[in-house]
């Protein structure tokens, strides 16, 4: 289980995040952060490279760029779209020991839009004559719903794949022997307080919330030697040999 795991669910999250209230109130992309949020958020596709989509991983998404392709040659043109939400890595802990391969990953997310109302060209109604208090509102509650989703996790593996889907949701695609583990409550119970933070860069015209949670990993790097191998004999003989 990796952060990748956990941003293909934002992602899809994201894709079938209730329609109601206005278009500001309905996150429309993505982007797994190799340096800032801020700065990605600035730059086009979020600094996202051709990469980074391929084979379509997900390190970035917005509906423009499904509705292009999704899968396609990055990235000529710019697929960004607010509100968006980012998630950064913030700090690796081990849970026990080395031996259990098992980590928790603090991370920070980000849901960001942008401040319009000095930009309107006079018609300053609806999501473009949002005040700052008004863009802090909306991120909020995108956050929270993002957040409360990622405690009705569970984690299902077979053999070839691993994949995160609410427990509310039928699984697809998996082998009959697939596993499944209820990675919800332990989310739950590594994040029993959460403070929230205010995002805002000024100069771009950006602004928003986010907050820190930490997420249970688990590390795929194999923990036993190979036993087609003998060891090699060497004249490691000290002073007191």
């Amino acid at each position: 289980m990796t952060l990748e795991l956990y941003a293909a669910y934002i992602i899809n999250t994201i894709r079938r995040y209730p329609h109601g209230g206005s278009s500001c109130q309905t996150p429309k992309a993505f982007r797994l952060v190799a340096i800032n949020p801020v700065d990605e958020a600035k730059a086009a596709n979020f600094g996202a490279v051709s990469d980074e989509v391929k084979g379509r991983k997900p390190y970035f998404y917005s509906t423009a760029f499904e509705r292009a392709g999704a899968n396609g040659p990055m990235l000529a043109t710019d697929y960004r779209e607010f509100p968006a939400v980012f998630i950064t890595e913030t700090s690796i802990t081990e849970r026990s020991s080395l031996a259990s391969g098992s980590k928790i990953v603090e991370i920070q997310i980000d849901v960001i839009d942008r401040y319009e109302a000095n930009n309107c060209g006079g018609d300053c109604s609806g999501c473009k004559g949002r005040s700052v208090r008004e863009i802090e509102r909306d991120t909020e509650a995108i956050l929270n719903f993002i957040l409360q989703k990622l405690t009705e996790v569970d984690l299902w593996q077979d053999a070839e794949k691993s994949i995160l889907i609410s427990r509310n949701d039928a699984v697809k695609g998996m082998a009959a022997d697939a596993v499944q583990k209820p990675i919800g409550a332990a989310i739950s119970s590594l994040n029993k307080d959460i403070s929230f933070i205010r995002v805002s860069h000024n100069a771009a015209g950006l602004h928003g919330t986010g907050a820190v949670i930490r997420l249970p990993v688990e590390s795929c790097v194999a923990n036993q030697l190979r036993t087609d191998i003998q060891d090699l004999e060497f004249n490691a003989a000290g002073c007191c040999q």
